[in-house]
This record gives structure tokens, C-alpha cells and sequence, in this order.
């Protein structure tokens, strides 16, 4: 037997049927082909119907197929397709030709039965009759059928399949020519070093292929065949692609083939990595030491069985079969995934945490939990439970059993406004969920979970402390009134009691509350375990006052959504980010203002959008009773947890180099500070002494210390370093400052210099560079030690006042607008937009010089012309000449194309062949569009310029001019409003 792949598995586990001789040849791009030839023609007579694609290389031509014919796929004539596909049937040719004969018998075949296995025949074959092959119950079992010379198929011949037998799993290879007579049934695939002749009437399961011949077909029915139902990961291609074709033992796995990851492959050979596009398996199984990590999106519609490695933690999973489906214990990696998509009814049978998003796809589906389920919140983000209706679009989906729900709390000391997202029924008290079920004890054996809350007794379960304030408080919407929770019942009650609840989070349960505000802080994550809520939830709002409402699902939802009778567009949210006067927090107020929202204070990270697990207040429209409706279609995706992040402020650093200026400015000797919250003032073991150089010495005095670095606080007020200059010569010198991160809220740095009246209170830059020359003479003044001194400055000077920010939409561009009502010492202002809506970040984008700077009012505007559809977000930073910086306050505009719709670009199918990509614009406005043509590896290969017109559908030709590999590519077009990435696979 020739170059039979062997693959090992682990005993028990996985064996092989002895019916299966050998691998499946490799058809290469042929797979999808029905009818073709390397040189020849392929002529039709009357009415046949292809049910795949039809090519024909060297110079030959494809007639005949036009109606009242009927072809499903591609016909292909003398391109690079047929080129490749040529080179590809001469190697499937010689594999299977050159195979042993593994059965006796021959290929002279008359009413048989034939067991699987390699047949040949010395010279001419032939078949007729009723011939049966029988796969003896394997699915994978083979028959390849040899022939020396020419194949001759009888009039009314008939090959009948029984037993799990495949068409993909049987091959006819003759050298010479076959014929087929009339109203015969084929099936398989036949290859011919010759011509082929189809008579009247036939029908074939399988492909016709000809090395070297005409294929000719009359009144022909021929479809593709049902293929293998496993392929193997070998990792043969080279890579760990999961989209080359020659990786897999069977090309690569679709939505009716099995996918197995093996335990072990041959040397340097690589497990699969699914880092782009979407795959689509029936059933998949991982072997264990194997693995498959998957980085982009997987369907799967039968089984998953997994005892390696499936690490789906940044990957979207669906489950999309016709039976219901079973998600076990210890099938991903930490038993997380990021996306889980049901589109059928799905059961865990074990633990899943899911980090990203649940979504459901279609109607009718559930999820039926056991109690395994849990929504992850860390500080990178918190998972959420998508609309169940797709936008009322879908009814009767359903997650079935408890969910653990998440909800992270960065370290700091302050009060939280918090909702819990559970159904009443079966609602856990408060003491089981936020504390633990500890409420009372002294128990802190769950670290990182939790909290201690106090203002009672112990038998209530509140947690003791030194003063027994309460750290839980409630709102009574009947009275407007903020309490403590009630003594008597305490952490006892059902957390769905209150609509939220103001917490004062210290930390975790092992938060030390004897040591007050000397307790050490710690991140938590507080928990609840219980039934989601699905329906509508309606609240009645106060016709004076405010109403505290909840938001009652496991997602962020759009204010601007919801249901409001005689309801206000304005809402107050607790931000523990906003300092107050305790540091504890404040509250902010975002009220509609036409399309948008105004929200103060400015520069809070919160938006229209309330975040999972979160309480907030309204109020009524006109002084009447309201009611306030929060659906599923509701939901957002927008928004972000950015009121559940730790606020990590950059780390300040100044760096002193002293420069030989007679000398190039070559470098002397250098020192540095660093400025953070995490530090102290104090000299300690985190400072780093200086040790002396044997020529010039800069370092930093602090105390009775000299330091090579020292580590600050973050500078409150003003703070001065003492530069120590030593062993200085009689000469020219800089001190080259470079400082980071130092810009912003006030701050100014001044170098002062006891000697020169000159150089004394120069302005150093905050975020860069400054060169301070001197002189070194023989006055000893000029290199005394101290003479020297960097000096900074809080204040907080109002440099600007805004009076009216704005942006609006202008022909589908966007004006950003301000006015000042004061304006002095402005160096310029910086356009700055948000980055996405998902991060709280800006970018700036224009840079706009001052125009007064005299006290008077100015009036300014840029306009956005690379806006595209969506909403936008914008601010102005202005910078004086000393570099402090004031922001204005956040505004936004949104563009909408004419259809109303998101612009598209897609490529049919995905699939590319040959040299040419049709790109299909979809709701795209009018101008000349990049597109940048890139492989998996990132390499741009070639540039294109689209000029589109603005039709709501148009098709764009862009001809890639070059011989590409087969495999996935990418294409990213951007215009005035588009900026959107295509994949898609090149086929030759």
C-alpha cells in the first residue's frame, strides 16, 4: 500500500473500520465540479441539469448548457480555475491509479454485489446490470475501481449504494476513454484518461472528469455527492489555518461533515487556530492532548465532544442544529466562552461562564440552564443577555433555570447605585447574594467576592463594625425618601424587594471593617444567583418627586427607548468615579435635547445608556402619575461598564538629563521622577539612591537623600524638586527635561535658577521637551549645588469659558460649533471625537488656532466630512500657552444615509474565482472609495480606487491582476462613509 497516512489515537477512544483502504484522494479545487476536462470540450444535447460546476481547460469550449438546460453552479472555460483544476485531477489521477489492488475480482462487473475495497482490471473494463456496493455499515468505507484501458458502461446499467456506502466514497479510474450508454445510473466519480460519452438519459450521483478528452452529455442528470461524514485535521498544509483545505484529511468541514481534532500529527505540524471567518461543523470532537483555539466564530449543529484543549474565551459559539443540543462539563478552556448564539433548543449539563454576549438568533429557542450558567464581570467588561425578540422581531425564546449574575466593583471606597436583575420568584435575599451568605459572621472565605454590609445586628445579617452606619440604603419611592434598610428584617429580604439600592462597597468579604478607613482596598465581585427576567417591566412614576427604577436585565438599555407615559427624557445615575466632597461619589443628570443628550457634569463617562446591574431616578413630564416600560428591545449593546472601572490615572514622569553642550550634547549624568497615585512622598525602599559618577553629578535632594529616581504621589497642590549639581566644570551645559503625562487640569512647571534672572521661571513643557542651557564661569554661584530647582503648580485658571457647544448634521457631514464667552491666553483648540462607542477615549482630529486671546467672545466650527452613518461624539480641548487644558462638554450628532439603512459592502458567497471581485455596495453615499487588498498575514498586496455614485445598490469590478493562492483574503474599503472590511476565499 502506497503513502497511506497513519494518525494515532488514544486507545478506546477513536479506531478505524478495516473496510477503510487508504484516504480519500485530494481533489483540490475540483471539489465543487460535476463535469470537467483538461483538454477538451464540453458539449450538451438537450435538456440536462448540473447540480454543481462545469470547466473545461486548454482552449476548449462548455456548449449547450443554456436553457431550457438548468446548471446550479459555475461554468469555467480557459481561466485560472481550469488551469489549476487541471494540475489538481492529474495528482487525484495518479493517486488512485497507482493504488494496489486490495480485492480479486476485477472491473469486468455484471449484477454484482462488491465489498469496499481497490479493484483493477489489467485492461478494458465494463459494467452492466444491477450492481450493488455494499459499505457493510461503515459511512467512510471505499471503493476505487482500476482499469488498464477503456470503461464500457451498459445500456441500463445501474450502481445501487446500500449499507452506509457514499457516492463521495467511490471512484471509477480508467486509462482510456469512458462510455456511458443510455438510461444508465452512476455513482461516484469517474476519471478518464480519454474522452467521455454520456448517452440519453442518464443519471449520476457523483463527477465526470477527463484528463485529456471531450466530455459530451445528452438529456444528463448529474448532482454532486453527498460527501464523507468526517474529516481529520492532519495539519498537512503547513499551517494552523483552519480554512486550508489541505489540512483536513476531506477538505475542509461543513455544515453536514463531522470535524475531528486528532491527539496527536505527524512532527511540526500544527493544531488548528479559527482566527477569521465563520466555520461551520456538523459534530466536533478534540482528542486530548489536541487542541482548537478559536478567535472569530463556529456553528455547530450535532455534538461536541472535546478531552483537549477548545478554547472558545475570545470566540462566538452557535448552536444551530435541528435536535436539541447539550453543551457539557469541561468542554472550554476555564469552561468560558465569550459569545454563545442558540439558534435550537440547548441544555448545559456543566459549568459555563460566558463573558461576552447571549444571544438567541431565531424563535422558539431555549437555554436550559441546571444552574450552570454564569454572566462573568471583570474589569475588562460584563457579559449580557442580548434581546430575546431581535427587535420584536422573534417570540418565545427562553432561558430556563438560574443564572449567576456578575457584577465587578473596582477598589475604592464609595457608594454604588445598584439594581439586582432577577426575577422576583425565587429571588435570593441579600445576605445569600452580596455577602455571601456570611451576612453576620466574620466568614471571609470567599476572596474576591462580596461584600460587608453593616447597620444592624448580627441575627439580621448585617456585618459589625466600629460606628454600625449603614452601608445599605433604600429609596421609598412612596415618600421621596432615602433610608437605611430597615433593622429588623436587615440582609434577610428578598433582593428583588427595592428597585435598587445605594451600597457602600469597601471591598470584599475579607475587607477588616474594625480598621475603618485603614482597611486595605480591594476589587469585588458581587453576585446573584436567580431566574432573569424576560418581560416587560413596568414602573409607576410619582407625579411629584422622583422614582428610583431598576434596570432589570442582565444587558445596558437606551433610555431614549423606553416606553414613557407622562415620563421625563431625563434621568440621575450615581457615578462613584465623580469625587463630591467626600470622594464617595455624586450624582449626574442626563436630560434630552433634541436628538441627543446633554449630560453634567461634562466629563463623566456617563451616556443615554444605563448599564447592567444599575438603579437610576426619573421623574414625571407634567406633575401626573407616569409609567415608565423597559422591554426587551430595549436592550444595548452600546453604552459600557466605564462606571464599573477603576479610573487608572497615567503615570507623571520628569526626566533631567544633564547634556555636555561643548561636546554634542552628549549625555553627562540623568535623574527622574515619577508621579502616581500608588505612591507616597516619603523616601523609601521604592526610591533609588544616586551613586556618584567620578566626573558630573546631577541627582534629586530630597531630605537628607540624594536619589537616582524617586517615586512621588500624584501631585495635589505644588511640589518642588531640588536638582543637586556636582564636580561642574567651567563650561557650557543643558539640562535636557523631558516630562509625560503631566498636561491637563491645571498643572504648570517652572525651572528656577538662582543664578541667572534669565533663565529663572522658565515655563517647561508638560508633555515633551525643554532645553535649559547655562554657563559654568568662575563665579561660584554659577555651579553651586542647590542653584537649581524644578517647581510645579496646581491652579485651576479659567482660560476659557464656553457658552454654546454644538454639533449638528449637515448634509450627511457634521458641524462641530462652539462660541466663547471669554477667551485669553489660548495657544489653540483640538476637535477631539470619540473613538467608539464602547470606549470612553478620545482622538483628536482638528487642530484649530485661537483668534482673540483678548478676553472677547470668538466664534469657531469645523465640519466633519469623513463622518459616516452612526452617532458621533465630540468635545473641545482647549490649551492655553502655559499648557493647561480645559474640556468642553460632550456633544454628538448622528448621520442616517437616504434608505435609513447601515451601508454595506459584501462579495457573493465569499467566494471568489478566478482574477475578477464583485463588490456590491449597498445604501453607500457617493464618492471615490480605498480599497487595500490584504492576505491573513496582514500584507497589503495591492491598492484600488472605487468611484461609486451613490445608488442604493450598485456592483463594482475590481480585477486583482495577479496569480493568487488559493485561501482567504481581505479587503478593506473606506470612503466618506463607509470604512468596512470584506473577507473572502480566492479560488484559482
Amino acid at each position: 500500500m502506497k503513502n497511506l497516512i497513519t494518525i494515532v489515537f488514544l486507545a478506546g477512544l477513536i479506531s478505524f473500520p478495516k473496510t477503510n483502504f487508504g484516504q480519500l484522494p485530494d481533489l483540490g479545487i475540483l471539489y465543487n465540479f460535476v463535469l470537467f476536462t483538461s483538454n477538451g470540450s464540453i458539449p450538451n444535447t438537450g435538456q440536462s441539469i448540473v447540480l454543481g460546476n462545469i470547466g473545461s481547460n486548454g482552449g476548449g469550449t462548455v456548449t449547450g448548457f443554456g436553457l431550457p438546460s438548468t446548471v446550479s453552479g459555475t461554468i469555467y472555460q480557459s481561466d485560472p480555475t481550469t488551469a489549476q483544476g487541471a494540475k489538481d485531477l492529474l495528482l487525484a489521477y495518479n493517486d488512485l491509479y497507482t493504488r494496489t489492488a486490495t480485492m480479486a475480482g476485477g472491473v469486468v462487473l455484471v449484477g454484482s454485489t462488491v465489498n469496499p475495497g481497490v479493484y483493477s482490471q489489467g485492461g478494458a473494463g465494463s459494467l452492466a446490470g444491477n450492481i450493488t456496493l455494499d459499505a457493510k455499515g461503515d459511512s467512510n468505507a471505499l471503493f476505487i475501481f482500476i482499469t488498464g484501458g477503456a470503461l464500457t458502461i451498459g445500456a441500463g446499467t445501474s450502481i445501487n449504494l446500500i449499507n452506509n456506502a457514499s457516492a463521495a466514497n467511490v471512484f471509477w479510474v480508467a486509462n482510456g476513454a469512458i462510455s456511458m450508454a443510455t438510461m444508465s445510473t452512476m455513482k461516484g466519480t469517474m476519471i478518464a484518461n480519454g474522452a467521455i460519452s454520456i448517452g440519453a438519459n442518464c443519471n449520476t450521483e457523483g463527477r465526470m472528469f477527463s484528463i485529456g478528452g471531450a466530455l459530451s452529455t445528452y438529456n444528463l442528470t448529474a448532482v454532486l455527492p453527498l460527501y464523507y461524514s468526517t474529516t481529520i485535521w492532519t495539519g498537512a498544509g503547513g499551517t494552523n489555518k483552519w480554512f486550508t483545505a489541505s489540512n483536513w484529511t476531506h477538505n475542509i468541514p461543513a455544515s453536514f461533515v463531522n470535524a475531528l481534532i486528532p491527539s496527536t500529527l505527524f512532527a511540526g505540524r500544527l493544531f488548528p487556530l479559527l482566527d477569521s471567518g465563520t466555520a461551520i461543523v456538523d459534530s466536533l470532537t478534540i482528542v486530548s492532548p489536541g487542541s482548537l483555539v478559536v478567535l472569530s466564530a463556529l456553528h455547530v449543529k450535532g455534538a461536541i465532544k472535546s478531552s483537549g484543549t477548545f478554547d472558545m474565551s475570545n470566540g462566538t459559539l452557535e448552536m444551530n442544529g435541528t435536535v436539541a443540543q447539550v453543551l457539557a462539563s469541561g468542554l472550554f478552556t476555564g469552561n468560558t466562552i465569550s459569545n454563545l448564539i442558540l439558534s435550537n433548543n440547548t441544555t448545559l449539563s456543566g459549568p459555563l461562564s460566558i463573558a461576552g454576549t447571549l444571544s438567541f438568533s431565531g424563535s422558539n429557542d431555549t437555554l436550559t440552564t441546571g444552574g450552570y450558567l454564569t454572566l462573568k464581570s471583570t474589569a475588562s467588561g460584563t457579559a449580557r443577555i442580548a434581546d430575546l425578540t431581535n427587535a420584536s422581531e422573534n417570540t418565545g425564546n427562553a432561558i430556563i433555570g438560574t443564572v449567576t449574575i456578575e457584577r465587578y466593583i473596582p477598589r475604592k471606597r464609595a457608594w454604588r447605585l445598584l439594581s439586582a436583575p432577577v426575577a422576583a420568584m425565587g429571588a435570593p435575599t441579600i445576605n445569600a447574594a452580596w455577602q455571601e451568605g456570611n451576612g453576620g459572621t466574620a466568614n471571609s472565605s470567599v476572596s474576591g467576592y462580596g461584600t460587608q454590609i453593616t447597620g444592624g445586628s448580627a441575627i439580621s445579617g448585617f456585618d459589625q463594625n466600629v460606628t454600625g452606619n449603614p452601608s445599605v440604603k433604600v429609596f421609598i419611592n412612596k415618600l421621596n425618601t432615602v433610608v437605611g434598610l430597615p433593622a429588623t428584617t436587615g440582609t434577610n429580604v428578598p433582593i428583588s424587594t427595592y428597585p435598587g439600592y445605594f451600597i457602600f462597597v469597601r471591598g470584599d468579604r475579607g475587607t477588616n471593617l474594625m480598621q475603618g478607613t485603614d482597611a486595605a482596598l480591594s476589587n469585588t465581585t458581587l453576585r446573584i444567583i436567580g431566574q432573569t427576567n424576560k418581560d416587560s417591566i413596568a414602573s409607576a412614576i410619582n407625579a411629584a418627586g422622583v422614582t428610583m427604577v431598576g434596570n432589570p436585565y442582565c444587558s445596558a438599555i437606551n433610555f431614549d427607548l423606553l416606553s414613557k407615559i407622562n415620563v421625563a427624557s431625563k434621568f440621575y445615575v450615581w457615578d462613584a468615579q465623580t469625587v463630591g466632597s467626600l470622594g464617595y461619589g455624586g450624582y449626574v443628570t442626563v436630560s434630552k435635547n433634541g436628538a441627543t443628550y446633554d449630560v453634567s457634569p461634562a466629563g463623566t463617562t456617563v451616556t443615554q445608556y444605563i448599564a447592567s446591574g444599575t438603579a437610576f431616578f426619573t421623574e414625571s413630564s407634567n406633575g401626573l402619575k407616569g409609567l415608565l416600560t423597559i422591554k426587551e428591545a430595549d436592550k444595548s449593546s452600546g453604552g459600557s461598564d466605564q462606571l464599573f472601572k477603576e479610573i487608572e490615572s497615567p503615570v507623571g514622569k520628569v526626566a533631567v538629563n544633564l547634556l555636555d553642550s561643548d561636546s554634542s550634547l552628549s549625555l553627562i549624568d540623568g535623574i527622574l521622577t515619577t508621579y502616581d497615585k500608588n505612591s507616597d512622598n516619603a523616601v523609601n525602599r521604592l526610591d533609588s539612591k544616586k551613586m556618584y559618577n567620578l566626573a558630573e553629578i546631577i541627582a534629586i535632594g530630597r531630605d537628607s537623600s540624594f536619589l537616582s529616581i524617586e517615586r512621588r504621589h500624584t501631585i495635589a497642590d505644588n511640589d518642588t524638586t531640588l536638582l543637586k549639581l556636582y564636580r561642574l566644570k567651567p563650561k557650557t551645559y543643558t539640562l535636557m527635561i523631558t516630562t509625560s503625562a503631566l498636561d491637563g487640569n491645571g498643572l504648570s512647571g517652572q525651572i528656577k535658577d538662582s543664578y541667572s534672572a534669565t533663565i529663572n521661571n522658565t515655563f517647561i513643557k508638560l508633555n515633551g521637551n525643554t532645553a535649559i542651557t547655562f554657563t559654568v564661569n568662575a563665579d561660584s554661584a554659577s555651579f553651586a549645588a542647590n542653584r537649581f530647582s524644578i517647581v510645579f503648580k496646581r491652579t485651576i485658571p479659567t482660560i476659557v469659558t464656553y457658552k454654546d457647544v454644538r454639533a449638528c448634521n449637515q448634509q450627511n457631514n457634521i458641524v462641530v460649533s462652539w462660541n466663547n464667552a471669554t477667551e485669553k491666553n489660548i495657544r489653540n483648540y483640538k476637535v477631539q471625537e470619540q473613538q467608539s462607542t464602547n470606549d470612553s477615549s478620545f482622538v483628536e482630529v482638528a487642530t484649530i488656532a485661537a483668534k482673540l486671546n483678548n478676553d472677547g467672545i470668538a466664534n469657531y466650527s469645523w465640519l466633519d466630512v469623513t463622518a459616516q452613518v452612526g452617532t458621533h461624539y465630540y468635545r473641545i480641548k482647549a490649551t492655553d500657552v502655559q499648557g493647561n487644558v480645559t474640556y468642553s462638554s460632550i456633544v454628538n450628532a448622528t448621520i442616517r444615509n437616504n434608505a435609513g439603512s447601515v451601508p454595506s459592502i459584501s462579495i457573493h458567497g465569499n467566494i471568489v474565482h478566478g482574477n475578477t471581485v464583485t463588490l456590491a455596495f449597498i445604501n453607500v453615499k457617493a464618492g471615490v472609495n480605498t480599497a487595500l487588498l490584504y492576505n491573513l498575514q496582514g500584507q497589503l498586496i495591492k491598492e484600488f480606487k472605487i468611484a461609486h455614485g451613490g445608488e442604493n445598490i450598485s456592483l463594482h469590478n475590481i480585477n486583482i491582476n495577479r496569480n493568487l493562492a488559493t485561501g482567504w483574503y481581505q479587503l478593506k474599503v473606506s470612503g466618506k462613509s463607509i470604512n468596512i472590511k470584506v473577507p473572502f476565499f480566492k479560488q484559482q
